[in-house]
């Protein structure tokens, strides 16, 4: 069922897509969690914007009837927000050195 886009003087204007996530590194030997990260956001944090990589889109990138799987304008948007997004939160976890 496509998602419809509401739009008015009340509310915001754009779209906006969202790849949130959180990294979990999990010892080996007592399966104790080491560290949790959640990905940073991307560019400038905007007020109102969920904490995490996003960017602004058009209304091609919205769910059509084959729904949100099949729109691989989406799929490809919201990989490069994690290609984006991953190396930072990584490199926070102290697990790589490259920026």
């Amino acid at each position: 069922m496509p998602i419809p886009a509401v739009r008015g003087a009340l509310t915001d204007s754009s779209i906006r897509i969202h790849a949130l996530y959180r990294v979990r590194l999990v010892g080996g030997r007592e399966f104790d969690v080491r560290d949790n990260r959640t990905a940073p956001p991307i560019g400038a944090n905007e007020i109102g914007r969920l904490a995490g990589p996003s960017q602004l889109v058009d209304d091609s990138f919205l769910p059509g009837p084959d729904g949100a799987a099949a729109n691989q304008k989406l799929k490809t948007a919201i990989t490069a927000l994690i290609e984006a997004s991953l190396p930072p939160t990584l490199k926070r976890m102290g697990l790589v050195d490259e920026p």
